[in-house]
């Protein structure tokens, strides 16, 4: 009879354990990686989850044949193992924290400045000229105002200056007028050690595009 309410606790601890650090688990891989139509949040549950519910099982039995009398070596085996799965748990758990952490520390940060050149027919809708920049996201906006704007004879220009992380997976200005988005490649790659000259101008459609970069100290 021990035995089978041994069993019977054990399920129920590993149930509430293992929802418990599915849920957690869920939480913190929303947190890091997003919402994602709930795919980090699933792989968290379902990835973290099953270590609490072998490890409450095992717990559980443990304590009711402990506290029952009986099978002592038996309790204290499951005691070990159930505390071991618990603790590997324990490690599924925070291992994406602790890999996001030492990600974003291996970072730094850099120092982005973004010239646009336009001719003077645009000075009635310089308002409507907006920037933008597109490095880890998956989509990139401009719906940056242009706040630095000089002119020089016959043509404008417009500057936007932002600060960015070192070694995105692309890097990308964005022009936009009246919604029509164009894109400008940033051809940097890899950390940024010093102050860079102006690239070489990129024509667009009715605009150019040339940048610089230094590293945030």
């Amino acid at each position: 009879m021990i035995y089978v309410v041994a069993v019977i606790c054990g399920l129920l601890l590993g149930a509430a354990l293992g929802f418990g650090m599915g849920l957690a688990a869920a939480e913190i891989y929303t947190a890091i990686g997003g919402a994602r139509n709930g795919g980090p949040a699933m792989a968290g549950f379902f990835y973290v989850g099953p270590f609490g519910l072998i490890a409450g099982l095992l717990l559980g039995a443990a304590l009711v044949l402990n506290y029952g009398g009986s099978a002592g070596g038996l309790s204290k085996g499951l005691f070990w193992g159930g505390g071991i799965v618990f603790a590997i748990g324990l490690v599924a758990l925070m291992l994406p924290v602790v890999m996001n952490q030492s990600e974003k520390a291996a970072r730094s940060k850099v120092n982005l400045e973004m010239q646009f050149e336009v001719g003077a027919k645009e000075a009635d809708r310089l308002n409507q000229l907006k920037w933008g920049y597109q490095g880890e996201a998956l989509e990139g906006k401009a719906d940056y105002e242009f706040y630095n704007c000089r002119q020089e004879g016959e043509v404008y220009y417009l500057q936007g200056d932002m600060q960015m992380s070192d070694n995105p997976s692309r890097r990308l200005g964005l022009f936009s007028r009246q919604g029509k988005l164009q894109t400008f490649p940033i051809s940097k790659t890899g950390p940024v050690q010093d102050v860079s000259e102006w690239s070489d101008w990129q024509q667009g459609d009715g605009v150019k595009f040339r940048w610089r970069m230094a590293s945030a100290r």
